[in-house]
């Protein structure tokens, strides 16, 4: 989406509340790449079951992304706590699952309403002990960014939340994003579909048919693209 100019992201770099819109009616997104080593961040999408996305699973919320783009597997090497080679294996673009169950890697199911980040879940830093995490873990190493996301709202076309760890924003920097004005160009309705190829299908130990399937293979392109 970012790569072939449906969305528009927003950098988060200060500490901060902010709020985001729903996807399908504003092409908006935000990426955390601070704190992080090249080449791997964050992205916070607002998703809401209505319009063309109506045959998403579950009640909607923020769908938290890790993408990791000197992963070289792409999306062929699904790993979660407890398997042989994590956090070696992991997919070039993750969708972090609020509830941790990993449900994506090990193709249990097609993903559910255990994905959402909406009150009272939360993304914190791995020294929390909880996974899916804040934490890098390019090369396999994990290393902590220190990063939290907290104060999530329910469910809705607008959601705020609350991200910290990044430090404060400077007396002069101009204010942190967070908009609330509509675009000049409001998108009503879904662009025409980007036909996948052989490349983008992820391997048999891979969740290839799940419902966030045709997302994390959009959002592969970013490396090249956006």
């Amino acid at each position: 989406k970012i790569g072939i100019g449906w969305m528009k992201p927003e950098f988060i770099e200060y500490d901060g509340e902010y709020s985001l819109r729903a996807s399908n009616l504003y092409p908006e997104s935000f990426i955390i790449e601070k704190n992080f080593p090249p080449g791997e961040y964050l992205i916070i999408e607002n998703r809401q079951v209505r319009d063309y996305d109506e045959q998403l699973p579950g009640n909607g919320g923020l769908l938290i992304y890790h993408v990791d783009e000197l992963q070289q597997s792409g999306q062929t090497r699904a790993g979660w706590p407890g398997s042989q080679f994590w956090p070696f294996d992991h997919y070039r673009v993750a969708l972090n699952q609020a509830d941790g169950n990993f449900d994506l890697e090990k193709a249990s199911n097609a993903g559910d309403n255990g994905d959402y980040y909406s009150y009272p879940r939360e993304l914190l830093p791995g020294s929390s002990g909880i996974h899916p995490s804040t934490d890098s873990y390019q090369f396999g190493e994990w290393t902590s960014t220190g990063i939290s996301i907290t104060d999530i709202s329910a469910p809705g076309e607008v959601m705020t939340f609350r991200v910290s760890g990044l430090g404060p924003a400077p007396p002069s920097a101009a204010a942190v994003p967070s908009p609330t004005t509509p675009p000049p160009s409001i998108r009503t309705s879904a662009p025409s579909a980007v036909p996948a190829t052989a490349d983008d299908e992820p391997s048999s130990t891979a969740s290839a048919t799940t419902t966030w399937g045709c997302v994390l293979a959009t959002l592969w392109t970013i490396p090249l693209l956006y």
